[in-house]
């Protein structure tokens, strides 16, 4: 057996070419950031490892683990079984415009899966644009397991169609046309050919999908499935104690509430807040809040939508927002109805629990009153001018709420 003269010795080690003292500190630096979650998690139950353990072995986290694993396995398979054929069509076959429908199957990434999640919801829940096209009464739930399922499945499977396409296009074509030679069919060829030289590429977004399957907390909460990202983060805001929610959360029965005032808003300050504590103690912390005012979940004219494709559990809404929806609650905004917000909002709750708003509006539009606000009787106010008589009205811009005030200014020669 001959060796070459000329080998070089082979040596241990291990050394980086190419690789300047800068990029090494800049990765140094951007991987000491990343690790300051894990680190301050584990200072946080290292530092009461009673209360740690004790949420951890809590009854509910093994359902929690199985829940949260077996969406992240569902996405990853599926992700998986939308994503090869599309790359093998844009990659492999002769498919007109492939290009274009390769830049088609990526825009999911581009799209936040909070995003996902709301327009599913708009279009398949309740109240959504399907069930009005097809004039039904209602429709199968798309919340829980199968909805996030669904929407995850749809907005990460690029994932796995990126480094899948990028395998096939490097495939040496030499191989296949030697199995094919051999009288192996098409069939064996891919088993035995393509599919081993794509292994990595499916493997590494197989788990690129389920790993954010796993983190995602927008589409699971939107969707109302319990997975660990969404108990944690309940746990987490609910509770002055850290430390259960930095080792596990415990599972409880969490509303949504969503508002388009500022949150240092008097009605947040007064009536939302003491609310919602007040439900929490009488329930013992069975039932808890997420708060979400200053229009975080919608604006104000979409408040009404929120609640009723079941985004948010309760909405702050204001009928003369949604004119087209609650067109007879508007009453409160004419002039002369009511003498003070008391009286206004006594007769609001009359006409609107077993009364005629509730047979009207409330009801068709599948939501329940849970209080009601009525402002003051017709108040103009100014930064400068003072508004003494009906003529210092004319040319004034003023901010109103709906058709009701827009008429009464209008007729005032008032701008709204």
């Amino acid at each position: 057996m001959a060796t070459s003269a000329n080998r070089l010795p082979v040596t241990g080690g291990f050394a980086l070419r190419g690789v300047s003292p800068l990029t090494l500190l800049a990765a140094g630096l951007v991987a000491a950031v990343c690790a300051v979650p894990i680190v301050y998690l584990f200072i946080v139950i290292v530092g009461e490892p009673a209360a740690a353990w004790q949420a951890i072995w809590r009854q509910g986290t093994l359902r929690l683990l199985l829940r949260s694993l077996a969406l992240a396995l569902a996405v990853g398979f599926t992700a998986t079984l939308l994503a090869v054929p599309l790359a093998w069509l844009t990659g492999r076959s002769d498919l007109p415009w492939r290009r274009g429908w390769t830049v088609l199957a990526v825009l999911p990434l581009v799209i936040p899966s909070y995003i996902g999640a709301y327009l599913f919801v708009s279009a398949f829940g309740p109240r959504g644009e399907l069930q009005k096209l097809l004039g039904v009464e209602q429709l199968p739930s798309i919340y829980g397991f199968s909805g996030a399922w669904i929407v995850l499945t749809l907005f990460t499977f690029p994932l796995v169609l990126l480094p899948v396409r990028a395998a096939m296009r490097r495939l040496d074509p030499a191989l296949e046309d030697a199995a094919h030679g051999m009288g192996r069919s098409q069939f064996e060829v891919a088993r035995s050919v393509i599919l081993p030289q794509l292994t990595p590429a499916i493997g590494a977004g197989a788990l690129l999908v389920s790993l954010y399957a796993l983190s995602d907390f927008g589409a699971v909460s939107i969707l109302r499935f319990e997975s660990f990202t969404q108990v944690i983060y309940q746990s987490y805001r609910s509770s002055f104690d850290r430390t259960g929610a930095a080792a596990l959360a415990q599972n409880k029965i969490t509303l949504r509430f969503a508002d388009s005032l500022p949150a240092n808003h008097a009605f947040t300050e007064t009536v939302a807040k003491p609310w919602m504590a007040e439900v929490t103690r009488l329930t013992n912390g069975e039932v808890e809040f997420q708060h979400f005012p200053a229009q975080q979940l919608g604006k104000a004219n979409d408040m009404l939508k929120l609640a009723q494709t079941g985004v948010a559990d309760i909405a702050f809404v204001v009928p003369p927002y949604v004119p087209d929806k609650m067109p007879l609650s508007g009453v409160v905004e004419l002039p002369g109805t009511f003498a003070s917000s008391c009286a206004g909002v006594q007769a609001l709750w009359k006409i609107a629990n077993g009364g005629t708003l509730e047979s009207a509006e409330f009801k068709p539009n599948g939501v329940r009153l849970l209080f009601a606000i009525v402002q003051p009787p017709f108040q103009v106010l100014t930064r400068n001018r003072k508004l003494a008589t009906i003529k210092d009205f004319e040319g004034q811009k003023l901010r109103t709420t709906g058709a009701g005030m827009d008429l009464m200014v209008r007729k005032l020669g008032g701008v709204p």
